[in-house]
């Protein structure tokens, strides 16, 4: 794991459907991650829907802002 990473105690993720401009339809689901191990499966997405994710971490000096935002369509 590289050194940046070491300090990360667990993240946050969070998701939101959005419209043709990326702009957020609705409230955000966030998820708790316990480990920052590999790949989460996140659970009850639409095929064919866009949708913004955002992660943010936890260390010792608390959590961080949540990360800018990607969009990827659910297949």
């Amino acid at each position: 794991m590289p050194k940046s990473l070491r300090k990360i105690r667990a993240c946050d993720l969070r998701h939101v459907p959005v419209d043709e401009q990326d702009v957020p339809i609705g409230d955000w689901t966030e998820q708790p991650v316990g480990s920052f191990q590999g790949p989460v499966t996140i659970q009850n997405l639409k095929p064919g829907v866009r949708y913004a994710f955002q992660v943010r971490s936890l260390g010792g000096l608390g959590k961080t802002d949540w990360s800018d935002s990607v969009v990827i369509m659910c297949t």
